[in-house]
């Protein structure tokens, strides 16, 4: 984790590979970190219970200092369990939880609550970076629209404002033949127009620009593989879309993975097809995506043995509370549904 961190790593490329080694190597059954403002992501067994993950999200929402317990069988087939917290803090500032759950009531060693306690202050480091990389490419674009502006402003403007006077100057000689002075004039509100536009280009430049929303990011993502592989994609959007202060960063960056990878696994391996992909957001609650292609499709169906990208990407739903299906048709056609909380 810490190499990732260094190397400006996304922390959705390395955290849950990181979880999952982390949770075997302490033979654990959950391990859960649960922001204060967005979902949980979840690394547990398959045996463990929906339940029982719920139970130890909902307990890590309360913890604000480093809680260790042990709960002792209480009945037959009752094997106990251990169970620690730590919350992530950056300086002052709370950012969540990282929690442990061991389903037999065996303590965890003490190089164990270490390990889980360093990894809590590498999550802080990840998120700091993650801020401070977003925060430097936001003040690039900033700088880079405001020199525009100054550009366009110093150069262009300029240039226009200094035609006009020439041309002002120009119609107003009384030795101007009468033929020419409408022409000349037409001329002048052409570039009364332009320096218009050029200065209404000027102030929208000048001005912070607003956070893209989770729509303009799918669009971005879609008109990259249309350019990168000249594939066409119809784009349909239903519903209201979430802003972005409504939708989490985990839930839309995992659908606008799940997009780019199933787009691009059709302009790879369908052939020549049609590819549409669907947006639908449900009240502000749901948020579902679909991928369909109408190209050779697989002669097998399509599991997570042998398309690291598309289970990797299945986990990550699932650890955000949603759920991630891919159905193909022996005959042709592909479809790849996801579905996350907002």
């Amino acid at each position: 984790m810490a190499v990732a961190i260094a190397s400006n790593k996304a922390a959705n490329e390395f955290l849950p590979d990181s979880f999952e080694r982390f949770r075997l190597v302490t033979d654990a059954s959950v391990l859960a970190l649960v922001p204060d403002e967005s979902e949980p992501i979840l690394a547990q067994d398959a045996g463990v219970s929906p339940e029982g993950a719920a139970d130890l999200v909902a307990e890590a929402r309360t913890i604000d200092h480093e809680t260790a317990r042990v709960s002792l069988p209480q009945h037959a087939g009752d094997p106990g369990s251990a169970v620690f917290h730590v919350p992530v803090v950056l300086g002052t500032r709370r950012l969540g939880t990282l929690s442990v759950l061991r389903s037999r009531g065996n303590a965890f060693a003490p190089q164990e609550l270490r390990g889980l306690s360093r990894m809590g202050r590498l999550i802080a480091l990840t998120w700091a970076s993650e801020h401070y990389q977003q925060e430097r490419v936001s003040l690039a674009r900033m700088l880079e629209r405001q020199r525009i502006a100054d550009d366009l402003h110093d150069d262009v403007a300029q240039l226009l404002f200094a035609a006009q006077i020439q041309l002002d100057q120009v119609l107003e000689d009384p030795g101007v033949d009468s033929g020419l002075v409408d022409s000349l004039a037409r001329t002048r509100a052409l570039l009364t127009r332009a320096d218009s536009t050029i200065r209404s280009e000027i102030a929208q430049l000048a001005r912070p620009p607003a956070e893209e929303g989770l729509v303009d990011r799918l669009v971005d993502v879609v008109d990259g593989v249309e350019q990168e592989f000249g594939l066409p994609v119809h784009l349909e959007i239903s519903g209201e879309p979430p802003g972005p202060e409504a939708t989490s960063r985990a839930a839309a960056e995992t659908l606008l993975r799940v997009a780019r990878e199933s787009l691009v696994n059709a302009a790879k391996h369908a052939g020549p097809c049609r590819v549409a992909v669907h947006l639908e957001c449900d009240h502000g609650s749901r948020l579902r995506l679909r991928v369909v292609d109408d190209g050779l499709g697989h002669r097998e169906p399509v599991n997570d043995e042998g398309h690291h990208g598309m289970a990797s990407l299945k986990r990550s739903a699932r650890r955000h509370g949603g759920s991630l299906r891919v159905r193909t048709n022996p005959g042709g056609g592909t479809t790849v549904a996801v579905e996350l909380p907002v």
